[in-house]
């Protein structure tokens, strides 16, 4: 005697182990990135988080809430309108990826200032020139994504072929080469980030977010380049699955690496989250960088009048160029 059995539908539903999991995962990673935007907005008067450039600082944590926010799509019976979601999930974090960049190329242009300053090292500090630099990164990722989802969009696959038990509910992308191309040009994007970061690696203690950038984007490299091969070879709620972790995983670690730190000194150092104690690390970052640049045959003499030159020439274009100022950016307040 036959029969025909029913086949269970492959997805990731609510109330299994799977999506408790990963609803838990989700609302820890929601929690702590509020946590953080309300410790930053509370200090944000203290040279640390004017350190971090808490504009900037303010739109990543959006950014980061929106990728975890964003991972609920994979929860659920997929649809049209869910995978159409999925897509439009990666333009967050090529924001946090657009703002490392701002970020680490805006201390490079700073902290290599040298008596003759050039006019577009100071324009490369204007907030404005930041929001518009992260805004043009992430329209372009959006007029990729855009184009993808006219030409190519995903659609709703149910696989029965693969097993004979399951049918595996999945959004699959119409044309894998378009959508790759919003993930090459992430890759991109953070390639060029790490090289700014390599740049700024010597700067001062308070200001250098260079290592923690590096580290950050590393995980992002080596996460995303384990899951395409994972999604290749998986189907059903296990590809959904991986898609959420990875972004769960690489958000998490920008998080980590970008606000932990800081958050450690505003709340556990308190002593180094003060005027003098970054007056003094630009002081010694000025006076190593000066006498590392003098010819050895220079005089003792020549050397102190040229460091005490370089130093409060320093200081006066960071005042000028970084302190509060409605076209500028807060990197250490007012010195």
């Amino acid at each position: 005697m036959t029969a025909c059995i029913e086949k269970i539908l492959d997805y990731i539903e609510w109330t299994s182990p799977s999506g408790i999991i990963l609803e838990t995962l989700l609302t820890i990673g929601v929690v702590f990135t509020l946590l953080c935007y309300g410790a930053f907005i509370y200090h944000r008067h203290t040279p640390i988080i004017k350190a971090s450039n808490r504009e900037l600082s303010y739109l990543m944590l959006f950014f980061l809430f929106c990728c975890y926010v964003g991972c609920v799509a994979y929860l659920g019976l997929p649809g049209d309108i869910v995978c159409t979601v999925r897509m439009f999930n990666s333009i967050a974090y090529t924001g946090c990826i657009a703002i490392l960049f701002v970020k680490t190329q805006q201390l490079v242009a700073i902290f290599n200032i040298k008596l003759n300053t050039s006019t577009i090292q100071k324009k490369l500090t204007r907030i404005t020139c930041q929001y518009l630099t992260v805004f043009t990164f992430v329209f372009v990722h959006v007029a990729l994504v855009l184009t993808t989802h006219i030409v190519a969009p995903h659609k709703v696959e149910r696989n029965t072929k693969i097993s004979t038990t399951k049918t595996y509910v999945q959004c699959i992308p119409t044309s894998p080469g378009l959508t790759l191309s919003t993930s090459i040009y992430t890759w991109i994007l953070a390639g060029v980030c790490l090289y700014f970061a390599f740049r700024a690696r010597k700067l001062p203690d308070n200001f250098n977010e260079a290592k923690f950038i590096t580290f950050a984007l590393f995980m992002y490299l080596s996460v995303w380049s384990i899951y395409y091969p994972v999604v290749f070879l998986t189907h059903g709620k296990v590809t959904a699955l991986s898609q959420a972790i990875v972004i769960f995983v690489s958000t998490t670690c920008i998080l980590l690496c970008i606000f932990v730190p800081k958050l450690y000194i505003v709340l556990m150092k308190p002593e180094f989250n003060t005027k003098e104690a970054v007056r003094r690390q630009l002081r010694k970052h000025a006076e190593k960088e000066m006498v590392c640049s003098l010819e050895i045959t220079t005089s003792t003499r020549d050397i102190k009048a040229n460091v005490d030159a370089y130093v409060t020439n320093t200081e006066t274009d960071i005042r000028s160029h970084i302190a509060r100022a409605d076209e500028q950016v807060e990197i250490s307040g007012e010195l």
